[in-house]
């Protein structure tokens, strides 16, 4: 099982940002064949399949952060 943080928690992770824990995350699951969402107490995970990662760089994960 291969779970990545994607989009604004990668950016947190990444970049060692001072931010609120966010309530959402997005996540890329291997084991995921459509989006699906689930909750982990308050936190909301939002699980895309692979197809759905975005490039490993700033901008690539503020392009999906964004959207």
């Amino acid at each position: 099982m291969a779970v990545t943080p994607i989009g604004y928690q990668r950016l947190i992770d990444r970049y060692k940002l001072p931010a609120l824990p966010l309530t959402q995350v997005a996540q890329v699951d291997t084991r995921v064949k459509s989006r699906k969402t689930q909750m982990d107490g308050a936190i909301e995970q939002l699980l895309f399949e692979s197809q759905y990662t975005p490039e490993a760089t700033l901008v690539g994960d503020l392009q999906f952060a964004l959207r």
